[in-house]
């Protein structure tokens, strides 16, 4: 048996790479938050990177709204959703169709 080993992972890196518009950060959020629903204080901790840049890894695969344009921005891949913690405050991060689609290639 020959191990190929972009076979699987051909289109989730090419989804990151196309237009620069992805990091390895961003990346490396998506698929703790494939494993299961995170907030932005877990991935934290899990990637030791600050809140700034886990939110801009974050905001880049998830809508978001910019006060200076008054306008709701898309991201070129929609992977994340965030929803609101019940009875608490923040978001807690989970994988839209579209990424678990990119997922199971």
């Amino acid at each position: 048996m020959t191990w190929h080993p972009y076979g699987e992972l051909t289109p989730l890196l090419k989804a990151f790479s196309k237009d620069g518009g992805g990091s390895l950060l961003a990346l490396h959020c998506f698929l703790l938050i494939a494993e299961k629903p995170r907030t932005i204080t877990e991935l934290q901790a899990l990637t030791g990177s600050p809140n700034g840049p886990i939110n801009r890894a974050v905001r880049s695969m998830t809508p978001w709204f910019n006060p200076e344009t008054g306008e709701v921005v898309r991201p070129r891949l929609h992977l994340i959703q965030r929803r609101r913690i019940i009875c608490g405050r923040g978001h807690r991060m989970h994988v839209t169709a579209a990424g678990r689609k990119l997922l199971d290639g």
